[in-house]
This record gives C-alpha cells, sequence and structure tokens, in this order.
C-alpha cells in the first residue's frame, strides 16, 4: 500500500491527522540527517501496527510531501 504524508517537522505534537486521504505526520524532530523521516516512520509504524521495517520512504526524502510504501503482514 502506498501512503501520502504531508510532515510537519519542529511540531510541539507528535500526531496523525488524516484528511483527504492524506496522512498530516506531526513530529517534533527537525529535518536534520533524516531524523524527521526516522520518525516519521515510528509514528507511522505505531499508528498503523506494523513493524518499522514494512515501512520505506519512497518519494520526498527532502520534501514535506513524502510518499511512503507500507507492506502488510502476512500471518500465513
Amino acid at each position: 500500500m502506498i501512503i501520502e504524508v504531508i510532515a510537519h517537522t519542529g511540531s510541539s505534537k507528535r500526531e496523525i491527522i488524516q484528511k483527504d486521504g492524506k496522512y498530516h505526520v506531526y513530529t517534533p524532530k527537525k529535518p536534520i540527517k533524516g531524523e524527521a523521516n526516522r520518525d516519521i516512520i515510528k509514528i507511522l509504524s505505531e499508528n498503523l501496527n506494523v513493524p518499522k521495517s514494512s515501512i520505506s520512504l519512497i518519494r520526498g526524502e527532502k520534501s514535506k510531501i513524502k510518499q511512503f510504501s507500507v507492506e502488510s503482514i502476512d500471518y500465513h
């Protein structure tokens, strides 16, 4: 599954708001050396109940608008 994320870095809160089919992710981390991207993956992982290893940044590494691939877990 591909999800679109709007990153809100340097925020005082740490949360996700889903609006208009996009995830607005608020992180207190600054976009320095990938810190914000790593925290966004952690926040997505916690809220989507998937391991961090199943989430990959596929577009927007240095942009506010990002796309992530989220692999579903198959427990067969």
